[in-house]
């Protein structure tokens, strides 16, 4: 249509909801009793912040839309001859073929199925984006993980290769007199073997002192922790042979 006036909506028309509504003029007289005021907007009308849509009415059938409402939709119902009975020109009616009545019982049912359909596809949508969002979170906590493993990692050696001390030949050779000593106690062994751990034992120290050989028999004894402390401190005098050996 390329006009859509005063002119074309007069008449009785059948409103989507199931009532109908009387045009007469300017005035529209719902079933209900409502009347509103119908005004001339550029190429269509207006009324009561609906607007009829020129793309989509007909002759038969007006669509009428409000921003963030759904469309509405007339029906026309009754011919030139009938709407006399109404009290209503047939001059102001509006020239062209119309056909009466409606399925509305079939039309509210596509609209709750359009609205349920419309619905589940929301609820789809978010549930998507909800579980997105939780891959994004548990991959970032991972992420955060591995790098917090990795620096406390990194720390943990330097602070090992801070807490390695130099000693001398003599040193070495003091605890290895005590540590062979036959009644040294259990705590006095492990405080000897810890110190050695912590303290920068190289080759030349190793083949001076012999001190391997004193530790050897530790890695037996019968408290725990001094035997665990043993075969530490051996495997890593052990490593310092074959790198030397190596570097030949």
């Amino acid at each position: 249509m390329e006009k859509i006036g005063l002119r074309e909506v007069q008449g009785v028309w059948n409103h989507c909801f199931g009532y109908t509504i009387t045009v007469t003029g300017d005035e529209a007289v719902f079933g209900n009793g409502q009347r509103y005021t119908i005004t001339e907007v550029g190429n269509t009308v207006s009324m009561d912040g609906w607007k009829v849509s020129m793309a989509k009415s007909e002759a038969e059938e007006l669509v009428w839309q409000k921003k963030g409402e759904a469309d509405l939709k007339w029906t026309f119902e009754e011919e030139v001859s009938e709407l006399k009975d109404h009290g209503i020109d047939p001059k102001l009616i509006i020239k062209g073929k119309r056909r009466r009545g409606a399925d509305y019982v079939k039309l509210d049912k596509d609209l709750a199925r359009e609205q349920q359909m419309a619905r589940k596809e929301r609820e789809r949508l978010s549930a998507g984006r909800l579980a997105l969002e939780e891959i994004r979170r548990v991959k970032r906590r991972k992420a955060e993980k591995a790098t917090s493993s990795s620096s406390a990692a990194d720390s943990k050696q330097v602070s090992q290769k801070k807490k390695k001390q130099e000693i001398s030949v003599d040193d070495v050779k003091a605890h290895k007199m005590d540590l062979e000593k036959a009644d040294l106690p259990a705590s006095k062994a492990l405080a000897i073997l810890e110190t050695l751990q912590n303290s920068v034992i190289n080759i030349e120290i190793l083949k001076k002192t012999l001190i391997g050989k004193t530790i050897n028999p530790y890695r037996k004894h019968e408290d725990v922790a001094v035997a665990a402390q043993a075969k530490k401190l051996y495997a890593s005098w052990k490593e310092v042979y074959r790198t030397s050996v190596a570097k030949k």
